[in-house]
């Protein structure tokens, strides 16, 4: 991809996520720790808990770019679902072997069935790639919400001015027969 089409915005977010991750798996002394850099015990919210949900929304973001390019080169949905499948095992495996290792192979490390962590962050990325990604392929949010929007704009002038820069903002999303239907209706 060209660089000067990536959303350098995004970019920058991922890599701060990805230093607070860094910091909340390694805040040094386990002895001493900030407060903010621990899980919340059961109730509550620190810093640390919205790591994962920001990692999901960097990927909620990337999909739609990375799937609309996708389809605009002529791949098919069902094609691209494949891909999806493909790369949510890839995770899947990826997070067992991770929570898995060293499998007992190195002195005082033993790898037991019974505490071997199915359910992990890697694993829960990866269900909610598979299912985002259907959902996004096979569903037909955008047009719902152009058509909403077009309901609730009406024949308010003010409200449609307010409504109308989202419309080219979401129209490179849309299949053609959607952007000439309607997508226009703010012309």
């Amino acid at each position: 991809m060209d660089v000067s089409q990536r959303l350098v915005s995004l970019d920058v977010f991922r890599g701060a996520t990805i230093a607070a991750m860094i910091l909340v798996n390694n805040p040094g002394s386990w002895d001493h720790v900030y407060s903010q850099l621990r899980h919340a015990e059961w109730h509550g919210w620190t810093f640390t808990d919205w790591i994962f949900p920001f990692f999901l929304f960097i990927m909620g973001v990337a999909m739609t770019f990375s799937f609309h390019r996708r389809i605009q080169q002529g791949h098919s949905r069902s094609r691209l679902l494949i891909h999806a499948l493909k790369r949510s095992v890839i995770l899947f495996l990826l997070g067992l072997f991770i929570n898995g290792f060293p499998f007992g192979l190195i002195s005082g490390h033993e790898f037991s069935l019974a505490s071997w962590r199915i359910p992990g962050v890697l694993q829960r990325i990866a269900a909610c790639y598979l299912a985002v990604s259907f959902i996004f392929l096979y569903s037909m949010i955008i047009h719902q919400k152009i058509k909403g929007w077009q309901s609730i704009a009406g024949k308010d002038s003010k409200l449609k001015s307010l409504l109308s820069p989202l419309t080219p903002a979401l129209r490179p999303l849309l299949p053609a027969k959607a952007q000439r239907t309607r997508a226009v209706w703010c012309q």
